[in-house]
């Protein structure tokens, strides 16, 4: 790292420095960072002392178990022979063919991006992987005999799996990243020297994020050691650092994973911090030493002194070294000297810096040690305390601890108030020479997300790829929510959920205003499982719904204007369009209270409503709900249309103008009543009152609503009559008598301004208002149609079940009331039809504004729509903090008898292609009955070729009825991915099978690589299939 020149005791913010902002570790007894400084603190030795049955199903002999000099300890972590293989997209027989060190280390950098509150498959940066791990004792105990299968597909498949080279590249492969990757391997400093790469590479620009860490996990782990003069393992199990009875290390399991970031990038994007680095360094001790696997004290100082000159940081300011602490007799004193050398130039202050080594906890977990140690340094720097060294009695007689500026505590003890801010530092030397040495600080203060002004978010998500994930993840919060404080920033909780997880098909949602809110409501979902799951497709089945006239009110769209650009800028948009079009600004008619009579004025009622719902509506496409079909009631209509690209936004504007014009110079003297009944008891009131003149049906709105139009004194016959029949009516506060005889003296001047419009044909399902069905080519896309509109009965009723044979998986409601969904739940609960469908709406008269968006988007994630949670944050500064991480459904795939490669097997003799074939044949003529003979060339081709038409067509097919291409749509990979719900790292398979499906002729590829237009499946090769699974059932009944 390149020199910080930072003063001691300021808390100035080198432009250099780097922030840890997310971690994660299974270290021995230990699954979480909480719980390993948990065990730290309270100085727990986490050493398994294994039985004899213990090592005997680990395969130890009995010899060696009863081995006067085999000790039988070492350092074991829970389910290392765990994997939840499905959630990365692998099958149970690729799992079987991996390390376990691969697997877990998989999922530690997983959990660590989620610590940090990162989804790696919509972070644009590029993120760098950098760590090592140690040799693959899986393989070579269960899989080294398949070097007699070498070249082959299994081979290789077993090879990539375990050999250290593709630790860090699996990563990247898995998570999309695309930054810098390679394993590292310098012994038991791989892992900090690790970290000293990520450093570099982003002070190098080379990546905007990076992850360091290792993976050191012996299969099967449940082993000891042999004790022997002389070596460094020690002889009773028990490690010593810097203590006269030191005799040595125990071995130990584990994997750690940091995520590391550019400080001034990190602070910026309001992440939280564990902690900063400051300054890093490496070196090698060359041949300044006895031997090649001693340590040396020149190489040992050198690289402290660098690393504290590259952070600028007074020796004198650091109350705490994490050493490498081997408790070795002879390794221990040379590293206190190295430190003093360091550290006592120019600073006379003698015993201020704790010295400690994680070993005496945990073993000694080679490759890594330095990350192990690197994690307690920063929980030391967050908790403010010191934990305590294992074990430690008596100094070390070779170290003089009064003549250095250390110590070591044996008992936790408390940070030292006058060691502000809070430094550490972390030693690390590796066999061979490679040392590292880190210079850290307490992460700087955070601020409240809504007071740096950001909008309150108050919509918390959770998913996971089944029930019971979903479930343990939503106890996990609820336990994480008991025990924060009520400092906790919920705004930045909820955008974690949001924008900082992957999110999968089981999903759930709540909103509340306070922590014991969310608490609540997530212990009433889990008690109700009110969860939901969705399946593929499901994201692309919403419909749009357009209020109609009589929903406006003073002060709609004024919240939601201030807090969500999208909403604001296309509000904007519309007031623009309109001003030249009306007397008086739009935004003044419908938020000042002054001008609420001229709201209920038909000429701005519309242009209001209109330019509210198309506002929704683009903000709910910027947030990726999209409809696959529309309808809206009355002027509705009109928002549903241009949404749809009937008319362009600027043409829309002009006939919603000209026709609220229109209506309003009419005179007085129409109504409007609401029958509360369905259209045969409302045609029957209609008769039984004379058919009135000029009275008939404004709308069937449902089975329990008709709403009469006409002259308002025809209405009072229908109302009094209604009265009489024992039936409830009741007349609405309008201005005019819509969709009656009344509007015809303004349809020739109407007619003239529907003429001016360009019209094109809808590119999502429009469904009528005049015929309740879904518009056809060229029906609406004329002026005579809206025509029409204007005059007709608007068939709302009819809509609603054109809708509902469609599919939907969520009905939203775009406009300023939720009315229109409440009328589509009552059918469908009417009607026995009700499905498990959302209905929701945007925004409600007696709901705050902001509050009901997100309640509507809470509906519409759990119906599986593919939410744009950047969009959603735009403008928001809303942060990121550390959560509750996913819990991996781990299950056992290790290798068993049927691979034939088990080190404890012979090795089968490779299949000679003429062999392998007489098998195939044979075994397909057994189940056929057909001859095994050979076909030639000139037949294989043919059948090879229909083959791959037939595998070509089927996956057509099934990419369309995922939903790959609804409503006839041209898509991306990504997009086409998201749809099909395709699981973690399959897409450049995905990317792969559509460039085949253009070359079979079976799919369109456009000029911006979008792909769509599946073609019909190939009826020829289906009737082939058809034939032979006939032929195939017929050979089976005959058995």
């Amino acid at each position: 790292m390149r020199p910080n020149h930072m003063q001691a005791n300021t808390t100035e913010i080198p432009e250099n420095a780097i922030a840890v902002i997310g971690m994660d570790c299974r270290f021995p007894k230990a699954n979480s960072t909480e719980e390993y400084w948990d065990n730290l603190v309270k100085g727990k030795e986490c050493i398994t002392f294994l039985s004899d049955d213990e090592l005997r199903r680990a395969g130890v002999s009995e010899e060696t178990i009863h081995n006067p000099n085999y000790v039988r300890a070492a350092g074991l972590i829970d389910g290392a022979d765990l994997f939840d293989a499905g959630f990365f997209g692998y099958t149970p027989t690729e799992a079987m063919h991996m390390d376990p060190q691969q697997c877990l280390f998989l999922e530690t950098c997983w959990h660590a991006l989620e610590d940090a509150g990162y989804n790696p498959y919509t972070y644009p940066g590029a993120v760098a992987v950098f760590g090592g791990t140690r040799l693959s004792t899986y393989y070579v105990n269960f899989m080294a005999a398949d070097l007699a299968e070498y070249g082959t597909a299994r081979f290789m498949q077993s090879h990539i799996g375990t050999d250290r080279d593709h630790l860090c590249t699996r990563i990247s492969y898995k998570l999309n990243l695309r930054g810098p990757a390679f394993t590292v391997q310098c012994a038991c400093s791989t892992s900090l020297v690790a970290l000293h790469l990520g450093c570099q590479g982003l002070l190098n620009g080379e990546c905007d994020m990076a992850i360091a860490g290792a993976s050191g996990i012996d299969i099967p782990q449940e082993h000891g050691h042999f004790y022997q003069e002389g070596m460094i393992f020690a002889p009773d199990g028990h490690c010593r650092p810097y203590d006269a009875a030191a005799e040595g290390i125990v071995s130990g399991n584990g994997v750690g994973a940091v995520l590391l970031k550019r400080l001034e990038d990190a602070i910026e994007d309001r992440d939280s911090i564990h902690a900063v680095i400051l300054g890093t360094a490496i070196n090698n001790d060359g041949s300044s030493k006895v031997a090649y696997s001693a340590p040396s004290f020149e190489g040992q100082s050198e690289v402290i002194a660098e690393a504290l000159g590259v952070s600028g940081v007074d020796p004198a300011s650091i109350a705490y070294v994490e050493g490498h602490g081997t408790g070795t007799y002879l390794g221990d004193p040379l590293e206190v000297e190295a430190l003093n050398r360091i550290y006592s130039h120019n600073n006379p202050k003698k015993q201020y810096c704790a010295l400690g080594s994680v070993k005496s906890n945990v073993g000694h977990l080679e490759v890594v040690a330095g990350v192990a140690s690197f994690i307690k340094a920063v929980m030391t720097l967050k908790k403010g305390r010191i934990a305590p060294t294992c074990h430690y009695k008596t100094p070390n007689p070779r170290i003089h601890f009064e003549e250095t500026p250390f110590f070591v505590n044996n008992t936790a003890i408390d940070w030292p108030a006058d060691m502000t801010p809070r430094r550490a530092a972390v030693s690390s030397f590796g066999v061979g020479g490679t040392n590292a040495h880190v210079i850290l600080q307490e992460a700087p203060a955070r601020g409240d997300s809504v007071k740096a002004g950001a909008a309150a978010n108050r919509l918390l998500v959770l998913s996971a790829r089944g029930e019971k994930p979903l479930r343990e993840l939503a106890e996990s919060y609820c336990a994480f929510l008991d025990s924060a404080g009520d400092s906790l920033d919920l705004t930045d909780m909820c955008n974690t959920t949001q924008e900082g997880r992957a999110h999968h098909a089981t999903r759930l949602a709540v909103t509340a205003e306070n922590r014991a809110g969310f608490r609540a409501k997530l212990g009433e979902v889990l008690e109700k499982k009110a969860w939901r799951t969705s399946q593929p497709g499901d994201g692309d089945k919403t419909v749009f719904l357009f209020t109609g006239q009589g929903a406006q009110r003073t002060g709609m769209g004024k919240e939601l204007y201030a807090v969500q650009p999208v909403f604001r800028r296309e509000l904007d948009r519309c007031a623009a369009l309109f001003d030249p079009l009306l007397e008086k600004p739009l935004p003044d008619v419908m938020w000042k209270k002054e001008y609420g009579e001229l709201l209920d004025n038909t000429a701005y009622t519309q242009p209001a409503l209109f330019s509210i719902e198309y506002a929704l509506a683009k903000m709910w496409e910027a947030l990726g709900v999209k409809p696959m079909a529309a309808c809206g009631h009355s002027i509705g209509e009109y928002v549903a249309a241009c949404i749809g690209g009937v008319f362009s936004l600027e043409d829309a504007v002009k006939i919603v103008a000209a026709r609220g014009r229109l209506i309003a110079t009419l005179p007085a003297g129409g109504g409007m009543s609401a029958l509360l009944a369905g259209e045969e008891e409302a045609m029957k009131l209609l008769e039984a009152a004379g058919r009135p003149d000029r009275v008939g049906i404004a709308a069937f709105n449902g089975s329990f609503q008709t709403v009469f139009t006409g002259p308002l004194e025809g209405l009072a016959r229908v109302e009094a009559k209604a009265g009489e029949m024992g039936l409830t009516i009741k007349s609405l506060h309008v201005s005019h008598a819509f969709h009656s005889d009344l509007m015809e003296p303004i349809l020739d001047e109407f007619a003239k301004a529907a003429d001016a419009v360009t019209y094109q044909d809808p590119s999502i399902v429009i469904v009528s208002n005049v015929t309740g069905r879904a518009a056809q080519p060229g029906e609406i896309s004329n002026a005579g149609y809206w025509v029409r509109h204007l005059r007709s009965t608007v068939r709302f009723l009819d809509g609603i079940h054109t809708l509902d044979a469609l599919d939907p998986k969520a009905w939203l409601e775009v406009g300023p009331s939720g009315i229109l969904t409440a009328l589509c739940r009552r059918e469908q609960n009417a009607a026995s039809t009700a499905s498990s469908a959302v209905h929701t709406a945007s925004l409600h008269a007696r709901e705050p504004e902001w509050q009901q968006v997100q309640a509507a988007l809470g509906d519409l994630y759990m119906a599986g729509c593919q939410i744009d949670w950047d969009a959603f944050a735009e403008d928001q500064r809303w942060g990121r903090i550390h959560l509750p991480l996913y819990p991996f459904q781990g299950t056992k795939h290790f290798v068993d008898d049927s691979f034939s490669g088990v080190a404890t097997k012979k090795a089968p003799v490779a299949a000679s292609p003429d062999s392998l074939w007489e098998g195939l044949c044979g075994s397909a003529a057994a189940e056929s009955g057909e001859s095994p003979d050979r076909p030639d060339s000139a037949s294989y081709a043919g059948q090879a070729e229909m083959v791959e038409k037939l595998c070509a067509g089927y996956s057509s097919e099934a990419l369309t009825k995922l939903g790959a291409f609804a409503g006839g749509k041209f898509r991306t990979p990504e997009e086409i991915a998201t749809a099909i719900h395709l699981p973690a790292g399959l897409d450049q398979l995905l990317t792969r099978l559509l460039g085949d499906l253009v070359e079979n002729g079976l799919l369109k590829k456009d000029g911006k690589g979008r792909y769509g237009s599946p073609a019909s499946p190939d009826l020829t090769i289906r009737s082939v299939v058809d034939t032979l699974v006939a032929r195939q059932n017929a050979t089976n009944q005959s058995k």
